[in-house]
């Protein structure tokens, strides 16, 4: 809705990507209990106080939906993880767990604020399980490995950021950025579009091409701050490429991924039995028996290639499409 007023009807407040969200209605001693941390935020970064005057607000995006796949060993009696197996959390990288909000495992295409209690307390200690069960059956470890392969990734690694240092191709770390936040607000955002993801990924391709030429304005190799940003750039502008290709695949709306030329909508004023409703549900099924699956994305040299993985539900089934009317 946000979006909407602001973008398509072109009423944000003064013309900018902000609506007004208004709690001065409320008792200001409640809402300082619900809402103290980020009333303080508010005041330090804003300099208004919003229990005396509407916030100035706009979606952002604040954590990711998936994240690294993990893989897990499935318990035959409960169907959920068979607990304490070496393959829970794993990635692809042997050795190479992944925990906490950094995993793809739980949260698919909705995850809530709330939701990190589960990636801190759950993944957390499944991961941590996993690893003691990984290291008592390793039969040789890192010091069996020969010191060639260590020294070639910190070769490996000391002349890409030389590269770096040495560039003079006139770009700016920061202003990359700047665009890569604008670029996937606009168009792999709130709202999504075929044509827009394609341009997208069209733009996220040049942005890659200029990544290359960054400047870092700066030479030295020790404590060098713009660096590690501008290799952070360059690794966002991959990632931005595997989400707007994956968003770009699926055809549905679900979660967050909002495609309204794809949007499954209750019919209006009718109920359970009657033929319309009925012929919403059968595409309900359908589209849950064609997308109920995660994307998984490959870096390769040519960009990301996307292939989907069947969501497991043998524990708890989708449920029938709600109706709150």
């Amino acid at each position: 809705a946000i979006w909407r007023a602001v973008r398509d009807m072109g009423l944000g407040v003064g013309g900018e990507d902000k609506v007004y969200l208004d709690l001065t209605h409320l008792d200001p001693a409640f809402v300082e209990v619900r809402l103290g941390a980020i009333l303080r935020i508010y005041r330090k970064f804003h300099g208004s106080d919003p229990v005396r005057e509407p916030m100035e607000i706009f979606p952002a995006a604040h954590y990711a939906m998936g994240g690294l796949w993990v893989d897990y060993e499935k318990d035959g009696r409960s169907g959920g993880l068979a607990c304490g197996s070496p393959r829970n959390h794993a990635t692809s990288i042997p050795g190479l767990y992944a925990c906490g909000e950094c995993d793809y495992g739980y949260h698919g295409a909705n995850r809530l604020g709330a939701n990190s209690l589960l990636s801190a307390s759950f993944s957390g200690r499944a991961a941590g399980e996993a690893v003691v069960s990984y290291l008592k059956g390793l039969a040789a470890g890192c010091c069996d490995t020969p010191d060639r392969v260590f020294s070639s990734e910190v070769r490996r690694q000391e002349a890409l950021n030389r590269a770096l240092v040495r560039n003079r191709g006139g770009e700016n770390a920061y202003a990359l950025h700047r665009e890569l936040g604008e670029l996937m607000t606009a168009k792999v955002g709130v709202v999504r579009d075929n044509d827009q993801l394609d341009a997208a990924f069209g733009e996220l391709k040049v942005l890659e091409e200029r990544a290359r030429r960054i400047d870092l304005g700066e030479r030295a190799g020790w404590a060098n701050q713009t660096l590690s940003y501008a290799r952070q750039v360059q690794d966002m502008i991959q990632l931005a490429q595997a989400m707007a290709r994956g968003a770009r695949e699926r055809d549905e709306c679900r979660g967050a991924h909002y495609k309204p030329a794809f949007e499954l909508k209750i019919p209006e004023g009718k109920f359970p039995g009657d033929p319309e409703f009925e012929a919403y549900r059968r595409a309900w099924k359908e589209n849950n028996g064609r997308w109920l699956k995660s994307t998984i994305a490959s870096w390769t040299p040519d960009g990301p290639e996307i292939r989907f993985e069947a969501v497991d539900t043998t524990v708890l089934p989708p449920e029938e499409p709600r109706d709150y009317r």
